[in-house]
């Protein structure tokens, strides 16, 4: 299977539109979240349809009263809800990834116009003859990316992961809380199994 930075390579080119394998800052911004929110959508639906495919509370539902099977519903609900808040939280929040593509950008050695901004003479296109100046900043190769990656960024390199760590630390964190609950103690041992199932097919997102 590909890796998180072959995907991001593979986005890369593709929103190149010239083609000259440099993009702009925004462009790079793009392709960034492009490979991170597909693998958080993914692991959630994965989550999902493991948590409704196990039991959390009971071995079988088989001649359960409605209280426990309110109570399952409940459990599995309130995993799943977590889950989905631990996978928008993390990069955008924990990572701060916006930040850190900012000075990813900033910090990168950029070769495209010296890594400086060049003002370029254009037509205003209000008024026949009439012209103006803009300012293009430098774009950014996915070499001077990578490298610049390894300083800033390394979380961009395992998205699957972050995301499933994310989660185990919510979840140990609401373990802390409740001690004396044993029934989210349990609801929590049981998650991490659950987790566990998921990180066998980390490796293919």
């Amino acid at each position: 299977s590909k890796s998180c930075l072959d995907r991001i390579e593979a986005l890369w080119d593709l929103v190149d539109s010239d083609n000259d394998e440099l993009i702009d800052q925004e462009e790079m911004d793009r392709v960034a979240w492009m490979s991170i929110l597909p693998v958080g959508e993914a692991l959630k639906k994965l989550v999902n349809a493991v948590v409704e495919s196990h039991h959390m509370h009971v071995e079988s539902e088989e001649n359960l009263g409605w209280r426990q099977r309110r109570r399952e519903k409940k459990a599995k609900e309130i995993f799943k809800k977590n889950f989905g808040k631990a996978v928008t939280r993390h990069f955008d929040i924990e990572a701060e990834t916006p930040h850190r593509l900012r000075c990813l950008y900033a910090w990168a050695e950029k070769k495209h116009q010296a890594g400086k901004v060049k003002s370029v003479l254009i037509d205003s296109g209000s008024i026949v003859g009439r012209k103006r100046y803009v300012e293009l900043n430098p774009k950014i190769s996915f070499e001077e990316f990578r490298s610049t990656k390894n300083e800033i960024f390394t979380e961009i390199e395992r998205v699957g992961e972050e995301f499933v760590s994310s989660f185990r630390e919510d979840l140990h964190v609401i373990q802390g809380k409740g001690r004396q609950n044993r029934e989210l103690k349990r609801d929590c041992l049981i998650g991490l199994g659950v987790l566990a199932v998921g990180d066998i097919i980390i490796m293919m997102l």
